[in-house]
């Protein structure tokens, strides 16, 4: 593992001109929203908020080019280690800012037809997405931390920001209260291994020695686990992994729509960026443990994902549960960590992400005609919208894993991975499992195209910025699949932080 080389402080602010530019952009949004900004204020805000997301986009790559040049990935300690410049940074960097930009571009009607504050929701989008960045782009256990209670504090209030709707209050509480019980218990786990290591340094971590601690023998193999759960279940909430899933259906049925598709990929993806941080490098010496709790994890969340899915009505519940399902499939990875299944949960959430926003995007769709959120909502889609039901199809057989589309190849590596690192049953139950969740995927595409749409509705017309969200995110789930090969190379690579 390599050590973090120093560069010099103007260097620093060069590698991370990113965060910092979307930093100044939402405190600039919550100025506009403070001074009003004149008839169309909220487009002008979002294109200010989109604006601010292209140019930190740019920004990332000349740091890039200056930190790898031609040695390839190097890992190069920013401001003291507290933050790392590299190749896993860096592609995950790119997918949230990729993230906030498409839900900037498809929330805007949403936000204007319910009367949000756009202000606040942009920028607030923006401050989640650099709490995002930071927790991908650290291998300090204390920025990390950080980057957990910007992006949680930013999605609480995202979560609520609909105040006279009773269920967005619910859901903004239950939220807070169980978000903030899991940052407790993810600090709990760090000042654990603090006090086992010496160090909050996931690099210094790595290369402690056990027997050269103030605890030794089987005390500090014992501690060193119960810190691994609390660690684990910290980061699982955010993931919604069973058993720290309760809060997922009834927030994403609460919070606004848009919000909810951003719960969906954006902090989730952020959490399985620090995990691959923390468990395969900091907590290397107890990594047969820690699979095994992986292994159990992730069978439990895609079978009980899977279950409860079957059983909803409500779309935004179903994906809840669908979302959950999703999480156990990426911790197959995690278990199959000997196997090369980092690069493969890399690649799954880059390529969920894009799946994803674009099924949220057709639900938001449906709401701006004042479509409801039911699975009859889709009534009739492919001759009110024939684009977009068939979009809505490509993205469905993304999520169920059928070939030719970034889905399968997602969960294909995974899949691979896990046989890999001799966990072929683990592979079987990924399988089955989707093979169960076709069961509720093909109720909407049976709705949208064997069902009548209601008497007396027409042609839906599709707002600018949900056109090129869908079509973006259709492209996405099309070429991932097509082109695969190519990107999980560059993945693998990085994989290795």
């Amino acid at each position: 593992m390599p050590a973090a080389a120093a560069t010099p402080v103007m260097a620093d602010l060069r590698l991370v001109l990113p965060e910092v530019i979307l930093a100044l952009v939402a405190t600039a949004l919550l100025a506009g929203g403070f001074v009003g900004v004149g008839k169309n204020r909220a487009r002008l805000l979002a294109g200010m908020a989109l604006g601010g997301l292209v140019v930190a986009f740019l920004a990332l790559w000349p740091g890039y080019r200056e930190l790898t040049g031609a040695e390839g990935n190097n890992m190069m300690g920013l401001f003291s280690q507290m933050l790392v410049a590299d190749r896993f940074g860096l592609f995950f960097r790119a997918t949230f800012i990729a993230v906030a930009a498409m839900v900037v571009m498809y929330s805007t009607r949403y936000v204007e037809q319910h009367n949000l504050p756009a202000a606040e929701f942009y920028s607030l989008v923006l401050f989640a997405a650099v709490g995002m960045m930071l927790m991908a782009g650290s291998i300090e256990l204390i920025t990390i931390y950080i980057g957990l209670e910007l992006t949680s504090i930013s999605s609480y209030i995202l979560a609520g920001l609909m105040r006279n709707d009773p269920k967005s209050n619910e859901a903004a509480i239950k939220y807070f209260l169980t978000g903030s019980i899991a940052s407790a218990v993810f600090l709990f786990g760090i000042s654990l291994l603090y006090g086992l290591t010496g160090t909050t340094n996931l690099v210094a971590m790595w290369m402690v020695d056990p027997s050269a601690t103030a605890v030794t023998g089987p005390a500090w193999n014992v501690l060193m686990a119960v810190a691994s759960v609390f660690i684990l279940g910290g980061l699982g909430f955010k993931v919604a992994a069973v058993p720290f899933h309760m809060w997922a259906p009834d927030t994403y049925e609460g919070a606004p729509t848009p919000v909810t598709g951003f719960f969906s990929v954006g902090p989730k993806g952020a959490a399985f960026a620090a995990l691959l941080r923390i468990f395969p490098l900091g907590i290397v010496l107890l990594s047969t443990r820690w699979i095994g709790i992986m292994t159990v994890v992730a069978v439990i969340t895609m079978t009980l994902g899977n279950l409860s899915a079957l059983l909803q009505t409500n779309v935004k519940r179903m994906l809840a549960y669908s979302s959950i399902a999703q999480a156990g499939y990426i911790l197959v990875g995690f278990a199959a960590a000997a196997g090369g299944g980092a690069g493969g949960v890399m690649f799954y959430v880059v390529a969920y992400a894009f799946i994803n926003l674009g099924v949220f995007a057709v639900i938001l769709h449906l709401s701006t005609h004042g479509q409801g959120e039911t699975v009859e909502s889709f009534n009739g889609l492919a001759q009110r919208s024939p684009a977009i039901a068939a979009a809505m199809v490509v993205f469905l057989l993304g999520l169920i894993g059928v070939p030719f589309t970034s889905g399968f190849f997602a969960k294909f590596y995974i899949f691979g991975a896990a046989v890999n690192a001799g966990l072929a049953w683990l592979a079987v139950v990924m399988a089955v499992n989707s093979a169960v969740s076709v069961g509720y995927y093909y109720v909407i595409v049976r709705n949208m195209y064997l069902v009548q749409p209601p008497e007396g509705s027409g042609k839906l017309a599709v707002t600018p910025g949900l056109a090129v969200t869908i079509t973006v995110a259709t492209l996405m789930t099309l070429a991932l699949g097509l082109a695969s090969q190519p990107v999980i190379g560059w993945i693998s690579s990085s994989a290795g932080m």
